[in-house]
């Protein structure tokens, strides 16, 4: 079925390989071990030289492209609801296991070969999870997001550890409570809580592709690899990363990485920058601080040719004062024990808004559950400071207006609640 992939186009120059296969190569046990393999030689490279995480590096074009690997990305695709046909109408779950295999191995063959090119894509709007507008979304087909989600199974262990410790959105195990929980410890030990609150416009739109090569070439110099990415990612203008694919996020990570959260802290070591994707909070001593801190923030973006919402009257707020902070989805307030985070109204915005694209897609009773849910478990600081009854209304509320009646009790909403929040407690760095 997968033997000719000639609408992709493009050099038959093959691509180079490494020379020296590792424990993930080896043909030992089921396929489902070869990732787990491939994160603990990451983890042994991540303690090596530089030459040796060079040489790891030159194993990912190979591995990339390992049949094995692009499998468990079909797996994962289909397990996760990456699913939706793209343009050419193709379904992964549509096809049975042999079929998956030789999809696999026909696109293995084609990065191996040097000629994989993406195929077009359409694109759907949906709204922000600010609450505030919408944002354009690549739907590609299925076999692109195959590359693509291979690609991301094996860079992503590698080159995570590389990145600030500061840094919280995309990475696996470092959510939006973790970095609340983080700036409530900086905060707490260094007295500053005059807080900067801004966030990058347009973020995945404003990435050039040159200098996020030139970034990503320091921390995985091969070259065979680096040309699949620019394969990936190319476009007429050279600017912008699609939004939909699994490999922007980690992306938009790596080039903010290395243009803000490093720089950031080499010149400005007194006043810590927590990120969270494209959500920034700064910590400062006083008002004057603040203003000549987000000067310097300003600065620093349009040096990497990304731009801030905000202005210093909306981004700079005195939680000393009594004032309130609005980020993430918290409205966060000082208190005698530490912060108060309560569900700010870009929260509900966020809620319905996910709950009317839900509407209109497939199984969308079902889809209504878990996007409950799974806003319910971002918002698990808020449970002691949040009446649940009020919040298991409003919820209905909002539910019922999208003619969604089957929704969870408000046990359930209690149960989730109090679970998610007892799990917030330490940050993934394992401080208070």
């Amino acid at each position: 079925m997968y033997n000719s992939l000639r609408r992709r186009g493009g050099s038959k120059r093959p691509a180079a390989t490494h020379a020296r296969q590792g424990a993930a190569d080896s043909h030992e046990g089921s396929y489902r071990d070869f990732l787990g393999r491939h994160a603990s030689e990451c983890a042994e490279a991540a303690r090596g030289t530089r030459r040796e995480r060079t040489e790891f590096a030159s194993r990912l074009l190979e591995r990339t492209a390992d049949s094995r690997n692009l499998r468990l990305a079909i797996d994962h695709l289909i397990r996760e609801g990456g699913n939706a046909p793209g343009p050419n109408g193709l379904q992964l779950a549509d096809l049975d296991g042999p079929e998956r295999w030789s999809l696999a191995r026909a696109y293995g063959e084609a990065i191996r070969a040097g000629i994989y090119r993406p195929g077009p894509h359409r694109t759907t709007v949906i709204p922000k999870t600010s609450g505030w507008g919408t944002r354009m979304l690549s739907i590609q087909d299925v076999e692109d997001r195959v590359v693509q989600r291979g690609i991301v199974q094996l860079l992503q262990p590698f080159i995570d550890p590389m990145f600030a410790e500061t840094s919280y959105g995309y990475r696996p195990g470092r959510a939006r409570e973790h970095a609340l929980a983080a700036v409530e410890t900086l905060a707490r030990s260094s007295g500053q809580w005059h807080w900067i609150l801004e966030d990058v416009k347009d973020s995945f739109d404003q990435v050039p592709h040159r200098r996020l090569l030139d970034s990503l070439e320091r921390l995985t110099p091969s070259s065979g690899f680096l040309t699949l990415i620019e394969t990936v990612i190319r476009n007429d203008t050279g600017m912008g990363l699609r939004q939909g694919g699994s490999l922007s996020p980690l992306l938009l990570n790596v080039y903010l990485d290395g243009h803000l959260d490093r720089p950031w802290k080499k010149v400005h070591p007194d006043v810590p920058l927590v990120r969270v994707a494209d959500d920034l909070l700064l910590l400062c001593q006083d008002r004057a601080q603040s203003l000549l801190t987000r000067d310097a923030l300003v600065r620093r973006l349009r040096s990497a040719g990304m731009p801030l919402r905000g202005t210093p009257e909306t981004s700079i707020a005195n939680l000393a004062a009594g004032e309130s902070a609005i980020w993430l989805g918290y409205s966060l307030t000082k208190g005698k024990d530490g912060l108060k985070p309560r569900l700010a109204e870009s929260a509900w915005r966020s809620l319905e808004g996910h709950l009317r694209h839900t509407h209109d897609g497939p199984n969308a009773p079902i889809h209504a559950v878990e996007t409950i849910n799974g806003w319910g478990d971002q918002f698990g600081p808020c449970y002691p400071y949040r009446d649940v009854p009020r919040v298991h209304a409003k919820i209905a509320a909002i539910a019922r207006t999208f003619a969604f009646e089957e929704i969870p009790s408000r046990h359930d909403v209690r149960t989730r609640w109090e679970r998610a929040y007892a799990t917030t407690g330490r940050d993934p760095t394992g401080r208070r």
